[in-house]
C-alpha cells in the first residue's frame, strides 16, 4: 500500500511538471469581462474574484485568476507597450530623414538660385524669366526654412489603423492554443532583445 501511495505521488508530481495544464479563466466564458474589469476598470484581483464567484458561481480559485492575469493579461499588456515604443521610434526616425531632406533641398534651392542669378549676369535667360524663377525657389525656400523652423516643434499623429492592427493581433493570439502563445512570446522576447542589442 505504502509503495503504491508513493508511485501515485511521483506520477501526480511527474504530470504536475511535464504537462502543461490548461488555465481555467481562459476557458471561462467571461473571461473578456474579468480582463476588461481587470484593464479597463483597474479593479483589484480580488474584486474581480469576488464578481466571478458571486455572480457567476466560477469555480477556478484565488490564485488561478492571479496567474491568469499575471501571464495571459500581463504579457499581452507588455507587449502592446513595446510596440507603441517601437512604432514611436520609427516615426521619430522617419521625421528626422525628412527634416534631414528637407535641408537637403534648402541647400539645392540656394544653389539653384545661384545658378539662376550667373545665369541672368550672362543674359542667357530674360529678366522675366528670371523673376519667375528666383520668385518659385523664393517661395520654396521660405516654406522649407518654415518647417525647418518648426521642426522640433512638430507634432505628429499616429495613425489609428496601427492601433486596431494591435488590437486584433492580440485577439487573434487569445484564440491560439498555449504552446503558440509561449512560441509567440519567445520570439517577441527575441526580437526585443535583437532590436536592443542592435541599436
Amino acid at each position: 500500500m505504502r509503495v503504491r501511495l508513493m508511485f501515485s505521488d511521483v506520477v501526480h508530481r511527474v504530470r504536475r511538471y511535464l504537462m502543461p495544464r490548461r488555465c481555467k479563466v481562459c476557458d471561462s466564458p467571461h473571461r473578456a469581462e474579468y480582463e476588461r474589469l481587470y484593464l479597463e476598470e483597474r479593479l483589484p484581483i480580488t474584486d474581480i474574484y469576488k464578481i466571478a464567484v458571486h455572480k457567476y458561481g466560477e469555480t477556478f480559485s484565488y490564485d488561478a485568476l492571479r496567474r491568469h492575469m499575471r501571464n495571459h493579461v500581463d504579457f499581452y499588456m507588455e507587449l502592446r507597450k513595446r510596440i507603441d515604443k517601437e512604432r514611436k521610434e520609427l516615426y521619430s526616425r522617419v521625421l528626422r530623414q525628412d527634416i534631414m531632406v528637407a535641408e537637403q533641398l534648402l541647400e539645392n534651392l540656394k544653389i539653384c538660385q545661384q545658378k539662376i542669378e550667373a545665369l541672368a549676369k550672362k543674359q542667357q535667360i530674360t529678366s522675366k524669366d528670371e523673376q519667375i524663377l528666383l520668385k518659385w525657389l523664393g517661395e520654396a525656400r521660405l516654406t522649407i526654412e518654415e518647417i525647418l523652423k518648426w521642426k522640433d516643434k512638430i507634432q505628429w499623429e499616429e495613425p489609428k489603423s496601427s492601433d486596431e492592427m494591435v488590437d486584433v493581433i492580440l485577439r487573434i493570439i487569445a484564440d491560439f492554443p498555449e504552446e503558440y502563445q509561449i512560441m509567440f512570446k519567445e520570439r517577441w522576447e527575441e526580437y526585443v532583445r535583437e532590436r536592443e542589442e542592435s541599436a
